[in-house]
């Protein structure tokens, strides 16, 4: 789970959110004042986005990811939710490269 309660299981869907609007309302506020440019707002779908994104990026193998981010197919998980660019692209053929794969 992305969230754990106090008992270390998965936090209610609910209170997950609460959680993340709570935490996203906070930062917004203490970031606004000092930049000039606003801090858009967080919401607990795009925190899928990212460990979607974050989770390719290191490495973790489609089904595992698909199943932990609960897709039918690894292609709502790579096309939809991850997003990935030519850097990605460049960093993984020179590590394919440098073990000589």
């Amino acid at each position: 789970p992305a969230f754990c309660g106090k008992g270390s299981g998965p936090l209610h869907q609910h209170s997950a959110r609460d959680l993340v609007l709570m935490m996203s309302s906070m930062s917004s506020l203490k970031y606004n004042r000092i930049y000039r440019e606003p801090l858009p707002k967080i919401t607990p779908h795009m925190c899928c986005h990212s460990f979607a994104t974050r989770m390719a990026r290191n490495g973790m193998s489609p089904a595992r990811l698909k199943y932990i981010m609960g897709h039918a197919d690894n292609a709502t998980t790579y096309n939809i939710y991850t997003h990935l660019g030519f850097e990605d692209v460049r960093e993984e053929v020179l590590r394919i490269e440098k073990e000589g794969l």
